[in-house]
């Protein structure tokens, strides 16, 4: 791999790597987007020592292995370079709840198999600490925090479904049973100090679109979530709620 890559001073390394042309013998253009294209360079012996799915794209004949650009087509550029940064041996950037979900779908494509543990442990890790945060917070902020878990977890479940991630998801199931049901059902809340107190809270947003949205926008959200599982994602939800009733812990 070594005698692949130029040779180059520290100085005219791009301050992102894969950010700028020229810097790889083996160099591939991996381009983005149909109307306004944005472009990553990425040497061929990385991504095939990364990757299975690209040494066999790369190396064996798919009409990619003479390719000096690959379109990735339905992928956007900002996601696949976290991705990239991520599996990078000198940067390593960490997997954490703000990239995850961006992340584990690119691992589980080009099946790189230690990237996809690590999504599934921070994965895990946002579902148990959406429990500790409905446990240990009172009044107002419960409320908050039960509505702001309640939706990153459903963002969980969404993707853990699709990748087939049966622990993932029967823990996600089993943690959104616990929340309030007005959180993500269509039962209006009939608690009027509780409206009059959350009507205009905002909620800073994890995976959602914007910044921030209002209590009533992330319910919205949630319901609609709920709304686009299957039907037995659903009735599990509910179920699992059902069982809940009579356990001493269950709020």
């Amino acid at each position: 791999m070594a005698s692949q890559i130029k040779k180059v001073k520290t100085e005219e390394l791009p301050s992102k790597p894969f950010t700028n042309s020229g810097v790889y013998d083996d160099e591939v253009t991996l381009v983005f987007g149909a109307i306004e294209e944005k472009k990553l360079f990425v040497p061929r012996s990385f991504l095939c020592i990364a990757s299975p799915v690209f040494k066999a794209m790369l190396k064996h004949d798919f009409k990619e292995k003479k390719k000096k650009s690959i379109k990735m087509i339905g992928k956007k550029y900002d996601d696949f370079l976290d991705f990239l940064l991520c599996i990078h041996p000198g940067i390593q950037k960490p997997v954490e709840v703000s990239n995850v979900l961006c992340i584990v779908s690119f691992a589980e494509e080009y099946q790189v198999t230690p990237m996809v543990e690590k999504c599934k442990i921070v994965m895990n890790s946002i579902l148990s600490k959406a429990e500790e945060k409905e446990e240990g917070s009172y009044g107002r902020s419960r409320i908050l925090y039960q509505l702001g878990s309640v939706r990153n977890c459903f963002y969980v479940l969404k993707s853990a479904d699709t990748l087939n991630y049966t622990d993932v998801v029967n823990l996600a199931v089993k943690t959104i049973a616990r929340f309030g049901h007005c959180c993500y059902t269509d039962e209006e809340d009939i608690n009027v100090e509780r409206k009059f107190c959350l009507s205009n809270q905002n909620l800073q947003t994890t995976y959602g679109q914007g910044s921030k949205q209002t209590y009533g926008d992330v319910r919205k959200e949630c319901v609609s979530m709920l709304k686009k599982l299957s039907l037995e994602l659903r009735c599990r939800i509910l179920s699992t709620r059902l069982t809940l009733v009579n356990v001493d812990s269950f709020k």
